[in-house]
Formats: C-alpha cells, structure tokens, sequence
C-alpha cells in the first residue's frame, strides 16, 4: 500500500549487484496490495520476460486464506507448484487482517508440495499461533524474516520446538548470533537474507565476521535455503 523499495524486478537485480549477491527470492507487491493471482502471474512473467531474471531469481508466491475458495486462483497454484516451478510461498497476516491459523484450509491443498513458507516478524505477534501451524505442517518449512535482538527469546523457543521453524539473518547483527544460533538450536537453521535498502551489507558483514568455519558460513549464504526447496532438480540448477 506504499512505494516499494524495489517497484521492479530490475531494480532489485541492481541492489543485488550492488552487494554482491548472486541470488535471492521475491514476491510481486500486487499479489499482496492487489490481487494474489494478479501479481503470482505478473511475477512470472517478469521472470520470463527480463533477461538474466529467470537465473537469479526464485519466485515466491503470495497466498491468503481466501485462495482455497477461489477456483481460478487455487488452480493456477496447483499448476505452478505441481510443475515444481513455485516451490516458496510468502504470507502476511497482519496485512491481510487474518490470525495464521486461517492459512490451515489453504495449507491442507497445499502440503502436498512441501513448500516454504516466508513470514516477516512484522506480520504476526503470537507466536504460540505460529507453532501451532508448524506442528501441524511438518513436511512445510517456514521462515521468519526479519527477527532482531527483541525477538530472541520467542525465535528461540519456536526454534526450538518446531524443527521446521528458520529463520533468516537479515536483522541479525548481534555479537556472536551466528555461533549462539548454531550452539543452541544446530547447524542449519538459519538462512541470508538482505531485507531493507537501509540494513545494505550489515548481514553480509556480519555472516563473514562471524566465528562460524567457511562450511557453515557457505551453508548460510545459500546451502540451507536450496537445501529446503521442494524442487531438487531446480535448486541443484540454481546453485549451479
């Protein structure tokens, strides 16, 4: 409902040279403040239509609640992702004035394809909610974007209780996050992630100054997220 930092794909293929990332995953702002069929089938096109786009980019569809009840909108859903060409999904409840377990209907069509769900800690409060979700979708990956310092305790916890709950190290610039995450809750659970213009290369700085060894380090950069698509053959491409 506001200017995005990135209004097009270009622009964030720039930003992403400017830091020197290869690759990164995004949503078309019109599925959110729009229409989610609208902006899904936008993103796709950009991604068939800008040269380099279809290399670097990973697409994630926007989804809400209301989907299942739209034949249209769950059949483009089911193709997508039945093709294995859409294997991440993004959400926003407080955006879209929903509790999260409204997503259990759409989540229950869905499942079968084992995606990854990204959610910003900006979009929800309870995270009791969220490890009520997770439990009940193990075979589905969620990631919580943009958790900082105030967080840590309930990121924490939620870690700690669903396996399949990650998080991603967009806001993570505390002293020593990145061993203590690893220490407490196991290599592998956290992701990169770039989040804001204004955040520019603190996440890069702090994933390399960390005392993580060059393995884990390379496991955050990229191993982890690949590792977590539903599409093998697409992420061995990607990373290749």
């Amino acid at each position: 409902h506001e200017k995005p930092e990135y209004p097009t794909l270009q622009s964030f293929l720039r930003e992403m040279d400017r830091l020197g990332v290869w690759g990164g995953v995004a949503m078309h702002v019109t599925a959110r403040d729009g229409h989610p069929l609208l902006g899904n089938r936008k993103l796709m096109e950009d991604l068939a239509t800008i040269p380099e786009a279809a290399e670097r980019i990973i697409p994630a569809f926007y989804v809400t609640p209301r989907d299942v009840i739209e034949a249209e909108t769950m059949h483009y859903l089911h193709e997508m992702m039945g093709q294995g060409r859409v294997g991440v999904l993004s959400i926003a409840p407080a955006t879209g004035r929903y509790p999260l377990r409204a997503l259990e209907r759409l989540f229950l069509e869905l499942r079968q394809y084992a995606p990854v769900v990204l959610l910003s800690k900006y979009e929800f409060t309870q995270y009791d909610e969220l490890i009520t979700l997770a439990s009940a979708f193990p075979e589905m990956k969620f990631i919580i974007q943009a958790a900082m310092w105030g967080d840590y305790t309930n990121l924490f916890d939620a870690m700690w209780r669903c396996p399949n709950i990650y998080t991603d190290i967009s806001h993570l610039h505390v002293r020593n996050i990145h061993t203590t995450l690893a220490q407490q809750l196991g290599s592998g659970r956290a992701v990169f992630g770039i989040a804001y213009r204004a955040i520019a290369g603190a996440p890069i700085a702090s994933l390399l100054y960390s005392d993580l060894d060059e393995a884990e380090k390379e496991r955050v950069a990229a191993g982890t997220f690949l590792s977590l698509l539903p599409n093998r053959a697409y992420a061995a491409e990607f990373k290749a």
